[in-house]
């Protein structure tokens, strides 16, 4: 078992990446024959072969590290740490190794680590889903860059990609839509209407232009004439401005149901059985009397056009397919387990 020397714990947070300091923890790693192993394993083995490597208990050499693995196989470096202080020192610690503040962004990528249990069903807020789908993007299309998730994240499900791409709307160029039926869409995949897009889950509708700021990506504006799609543009938060063109865009849902009408209508008869089933096996009656309560709370809602705010707690009775984060790990990438106590 090789031991790997360790920098020091009190080195200061500055541009490290020209320093003497650097080259000799990296030269240092270089030798080591379990990190030369590592190295020199890519594209070699069509099965994963574990490596230990010992004592990198401080985030500094993790990074030293993890830079080098990326550096020498250009491919996912997926880091699983204990818990998000790892997560969040070791973030901070990859920044002065990179030549810019834009090479640092483009290649480091940070899972959310907003505390959500994997056992509760309660709607994440919007602007972290941003942050979830944008990690999931680039780990899914295989973009060489360090990868940081908590382990907790591993346990945690969600709705597949291509689930959700298929529930999205797609916006194209020149293509024919209906307005009303988008904003009405909009509003049944859990977007918020707004005066002014200010943050991500929401949307405005003023004349001809549509402004949606989408859980999986940066807010557009989608200009009409007539029912045909104009033009689609990036825009500006702060400054509502159009910037970039693109052709067409993709707006996942925020809910992990669906509601369409169709759906609504078999949610319904779905609450009543199990509630029917339910009451003849029940031997508490005020269980029973809060669940029946809870349950036509929810059918009057629906049947007043009212979206539950736990909606998603009935996706799985329509089967919606339910993913985590290690069914997006490339074939072609780097798993490395930060276990040390």
């Amino acid at each position: 078992m090789v031991t790997a020397p360790s920098p020091n714990t009190e080195t200061p947070h500055v541009k490290l990446q020209h320093s003497l300091a650097t080259a000799y923890w990296l030269q240092s790693l270089r030798q080591h024959p379990s990190v030369q192993i590592l190295l020199a394993s890519k594209g070699k083995s069509k099965t994963a072969t574990p490596i230990h490597v010992e004592h990198l208990q401080n985030a500094t050499a993790k990074a030293l590290l993890l830079k080098l693995l990326l550096e020498t196989h250009q491919e996912p470096i997926v880091l699983v740490c204990p818990d998000a202080p790892s997560v969040l020192n070791t973030y901070a610690a990859l920044e002065p190794l990179f030549e810019s503040a834009f090479a640092f962004q483009e290649q480091v990528h940070r899972y959310p680590t907003d505390v959500f249990s994997p056992y509760d069903m309660t709607r994440i807020p919007s602007p972290i889903l941003n942050e979830h789908y944008a990690f999931l993007h680039d780990l899914e299309a295989g973009k060489a860059g360090v990868y940081l998730v908590q382990s907790r994240n591993l346990m945690t499900q969600f709705p597949s990609l291509a689930y959700l791409r298929d529930e999205g709307i797609h916006f194209k160029t020149d293509a024919e839509e209906d307005l009303d039926e988008l904003v009405a869409q909009l509003l049944s995949m859990g977007y918020v209407p707004k005066d002014l897009v200010q943050t991500v889950g929401e949307f405005s509708r003023r004349g001809d232009l549509l402004d949606v700021y989408p859980i999986n990506g940066e807010p557009i504006r989608v200009a009409f004439f007539g029912d045909t799609i104009e033009n689609i543009r990036f825009m500006e938060v702060e400054s509502q401005r159009s910037i970039e063109k693109i052709d067409q865009a993709v707006v996942f849902p925020i809910n992990n149901l669906v509601l369409t009408p169709a759906r609504q209508a078999e949610l319904e008869t779905l609450l009543l059985k199990r509630l029917n089933a339910q009451s003849k096996k029940a031997k508490d009656k005020n269980s029973l009397d809060g669940l029946t309560a809870n349950i036509q709370q929810q059918l009057q809602s629906l049947e007043q056009g009212v979206i539950p705010e736990d909606l998603d707690y009935y996706a799985p009775l329509f089967d919606v397919p339910l993913h985590h984060l290690t069914d997006y790990l490339p074939k072609q990438s780097v798993l490395i387990l930060d276990d040390w106590q």
